[in-house]
């Protein structure tokens, strides 16, 4: 192994991958690069205020920008202009090779080599090795992304020498390709088992304990953090583990990309062992299912337990939150586990997949004193994302930004976070209750998870009446459907046509894989696209049946938001506060293209999704309502 690479990475391992940037003049002139992104001069000075005031401490230019309101993602935009090198965003990981990196590692080559060496003095909190798809050229070449200017110097003569490419990105993107295409299990999910399974063949009507003889610790248990390793790494949302009966095992199923898919079958013993060992580490007991049906649980305090089990769990719990719903259902005992990352950062507004004409519009709201902003859509479908994302544009100095959250999923140092704890009886009642307690603490602007009943509705208009900023969620079918749930809620339609400042609906679409998708020649579908007035140069895909290596056989690769803004503009405020219904309510707020499936035809237009998925996920408007649309669409601009 290169000597100098080795000693290098050593020294960038012992740096904070968030430290970013060592010295004093990269540091200014990150700042001036942050600027001229566009962040605020204010936010500029508390960067530097905060290097002044915390020199004792050995600040991080991340950490100054975390409590500034900058985004890691805006930051390492900033890094790679100052070093000179390519950025890539954590929306960019569609691209990364899976293939073309899993073929270099087993290769015997001098670019197997280069990878395997990079590698081995790698890990995620320093840089990663790997290979990046260039979608105009049509192959794939090495790359290694680096979060810090000390990995950025260490790396550079080993790759130059090699033809790759250093890439800038934030310590979130370095973690998630680790972990997804290069982390090294520490339990090996299958091995362990085959080696529980060939247990049970041998044991098999003699009555002996199919786990006696374990040397250190559990099968069951490794292969439980196993499943927990394998699901959080690939980026699954959910697990589910299903039974199939007594005699017949189970399946465990990963949610990835909105979909659920198969990850193993276990045999009817060993399911039904894993089930039962996942019950006592979650604290559910067998009186509490035969009184609940569905009940919640939660992973038990592993502190103290000194067992290799405990300890890799320990690791897993304190990168991950895990939400257990444990249930007796007709077949056996279910289990479905949410997964939500604990080091999840807010993401940049600007990248998630809004217009510009609409990010500027939402951007502006953001300045407002007062006012409700909903966002709805049904679970999964990335609505505490965008919340988060709008409340960065909130500058940090002169307000203050408090929340209510069901549970925290993005840590922000710059507003007060308060948790709803899931132990408590009614979450719902908490919740009106620490919402009451926010309001007599000096809030500018708040945050509130969810509005789930009508106790919960009438504080948030009544937060909004007196002078506050709210942002909340709502799960219903799209933006429209919000104003009848308020309705159903009790808040009077005058309160919600002068308070509601915009609804915005949204989902998450599964893209087409760029590596196997084919063009969509299908009359149906352009057709479609021409109805919108998109036919002017469209290239449509469709997904391969078979689909390929890199999309793991399914035809598609990562998703994105397709969403619409209903904006509260006067015509549409006097609809709501008359009583108007929902279909009037719609023809006035979502003219032309501005409806998710307007937007969504837009991205199948180009190429990005298939109409296929944009009928799976997204209410659709039918071709007598487009085709009005798109014949009025002179008349309403």
């Amino acid at each position: 192994m290169d000597t100098q690479l080795r000693r290098g990475a050593q020294q960038g391992a012992a740096h904070d991958p968030g430290t970013n940037v060592e010295r004093t003049d990269t540091r200014e002139s990150c700042i001036e690069a942050l600027l001229n992104l566009g962040i605020r001069s204010s936010q500029a000075r508390l960067i530097r205020r905060y290097f002044r005031d915390m020199r004792a401490g050995k600040p991080s230019l991340a950490d100054a920008c975390a409590v500034a309101g900058v985004s890691a993602e805006m930051l390492a935009r900033a890094l790679s202009r100052v070093l000179g090198a390519n950025y890539m965003s954590f929306f960019d990981l569609a691209l990364i090779d899976e293939q073309a990196m899993r073929q270099m590692l087993e290769d015997r080559t001098r670019a197997g080599d280069a990878l395997k060496t990079l590698l081995s003095t790698a890990g995620e909190e320093s840089y990663v090795p790997g290979y990046a798809w260039n979608p105009k050229a049509g192959t794939s070449k090495g790359i290694v992304v680096v979060a810090s200017e000390t990995a950025y110097h260490n790396v550079r003569r080993m790759v130059d020498s090699r033809g790759w490419t250093i890439m800038v990105g934030s310590p979130r993107t370095l973690r998630t390709i680790y972990r997804r295409y290069l982390a090294p299990g520490s339990v090996d999910f299958d091995r362990e088992y085959e080696q529980l399974a060939r247990r049970a063949r041998e044991v098999s009507g003699t009555g002996v304990d199919l786990e006696s003889g374990g040397a250190d610790g559990s099968t069951l248990e490794r292969m439980l953090v196993g499943v927990l390793r394998a699901a959080a790494f690939s980026a699954a949302s959910d697990i589910q583990c299903i039974p199939f009966g007594e005699a017949r095992g189970g399946a465990i199923k990963f949610r990835v990309d909105g979909v659920y898919e198969t990850f193993r079958y276990l045999e009817a013993g060993i399911y039904q062992r894993l089930i039962n060992r996942l019950r006592d580490l979650t604290q559910v007991t067998t009186e509490t299912l035969s009184k609940k049906i569905l009940t919640e649980g939660s992973f038990i305090n592993a502190e103290g337990q000194d067992s290799p089990y405990f300890k890799a769990l320990r690791t897993v719990l304190a990168q991950f939150l895990f939400r257990v719903e444990v249930g007796a259902a007709k077949m056996g005992c279910t289990v479905t586990i949410r997964i939500l990352d604990r080091e999840g950062v807010t993401a940049d507004f600007r990248q998630l997949g809004f217009l510009r004409e609409d990010a500027d519009y939402l951007a502006h709201l953001m300045d407002y004193s007062a006012g409700l902003i909903l966002v709805t859509g049904p679970t999964g479908s990335g609505k505490t994302t965008t919340l988060n994302g709008m409340l960065s544009l909130v500058d940090p100095e002169p307000r203050s930004v408090q929340s209510i959250e069901f549970p925290v999923e993005y840590i922000d140092p710059r507003r007060l976070q308060y948790e709803v704890p899931t132990t408590s009886e009614s979450e719902e009642g908490k919740a009106r209750e620490i919402f009451k307690g926010v309001l007599r603490n000096d809030p500018d602007t708040v945050q509130i998870g969810e509005i789930r009943d009508a106790g919960m509705a009438r504080l948030s208009f009544d937060a909004s009446n007196t002078g506050h900023l709210v942002l909340s969620t709502l799960h219903t079918r799209d933006s429209v459907s919000a104003v009848t749930r308020l309705r159903e809620l009790g808040v009077p339609n005058a309160e919600i046509a002068s308070e509601l400042l915009c609804i915005i609906g949204q989902r998450l679409v599964r893209k087409v894989c760029p590596y196997c998708s084919e063009d969509d020649t299908r009359e149906d579908t352009h057709r479609m696209i021409g109805l919108f007035g998109y036919g002017g140069g469209a290239k449509p895909k469709k997904a391969s049946s078979d689909g390929c290596e890199r999309c793991h056989n399914t035809g598609y690769r990562g998703r994105v938001m397709v969403y619409e803004v209903l904006r509260m503009e006067q015509r549409l405020r006097q609809a709501i506060e008359a009583g108007g219904a929902p279909s009037a309510l719609e023809s006035i707020g979502r003219p032309k293209r501005r409806s998710m499936w307007g937007f969504g035809l837009l991205l199948v237009a180009k190429g990005e999704i298939t109409i296929d998925e944009l009928h799976l996920s997204v209410p659709p408007m039918d071709i007598d309502e487009s085709r009005r649309a798109t014949d009025n669409e002179g008349s309403d601009t």
